[in-house]
Parts: structure tokens; sequence; C-alpha cells
């Protein structure tokens, strides 16, 4: 279970085990290498509902306070629960709503997915690789 006193996910603890881990931050930069726009305080859960049924969850704070903004329909995350080992055991695909300019937003996911109890108890990290993907910069309207 999570370590925090308030944890965003899982939603409901009481439905099964838990697998929990957290991500500091995820950037997209920009061709100069400048952190263009990302996510913050990146929590992840895995729960086994029932025998063969488990429910991945996802939050994040988006942070939109840098020049562009992006939106998960273009660059999805894909969030991977492995091994130990680095084994993938099972995949999640985050397409997370737009991350605006100037703004800090909440961002959710959640995904029920068919996976044996034995591979999630085999579950020990949370990984998201790298993606690519197009930022839109931010601009002002004129006149206004």
């Amino acid at each position: 279970m999570p370590d925090r006193a308030d944890p965003q996910v899982p939603h409901d603890a009481s439905l099964g085990k838990v697998r929990y881990g957290r991500i500091g931050s995820v950037y997209f930069y920009d061709q100069n290498f400048d952190a263009a726009v990302g996510m913050v305080e990146i929590e992840l859960s895995i729960q086994c509902l029932s025998e063969g049924h488990c429910r991945v969850e996802a939050f994040g704070i988006g942070d939109g306070f840098q020049s562009c903004s992006a939106n998960g329909q273009d660059a999805p995350l894909i969030i991977q629960l492995c091994r130990r080992d680095g084994t993938v055991v099972a995949e999640s695909k985050w397409s997370y709503s737009r991350i605006l300019c100037g703004h800090v937003e909440a961002l959710t996911h959640k995904e029920d997915i068919l996976l044996a109890s034995e591979e999630f108890e085999s579950i020990e990290l949370g990984v998201i690789p790298s993606t690519k993907g197009t930022v839109c910069t931010c601009a002002m309207p004129l006149g206004t």
C-alpha cells in the first residue's frame, strides 16, 4: 500500500491486493532538449480484483507552466508493469487529457486488464518508457 497519507490510487483499496509505486516526474522535451510540458507526482497502482482480473490506475499532476501544451491522444504514455529483472508482465495505455499552458491539472487513468494471480504477484516495478509526441506552443491572442 502507499506510504503517503493521501494516496490517489487505487480508488478503493478494499477491493483487493495492491501493488503501488510513484514516479517523481515525466517531462516532454523539445528539439533543444528544454522541458516543454510534463507531469509530476505520478502514482501508479495495480490491484488484483479477482482471479485473472486486475485494475491499473494512475494519477498525475499535469505541469503546464512551461512553454507548451500536449495531450495523450497524440502521445499516450505506456505504463509497463515489470518483474524485478525488467521483464514486462502487463501494459496499460494512458491517453491523458490535455495539459494546458499555464495550468496545473489532475490527470487520472483507470483500465481493467486480464492478468493471472501469479503474474500479479511477480510485479515489482512500474516503468513509463520514452515516447514521442507533438507539443503545441503557448500563444497569447493579439489585441486582447
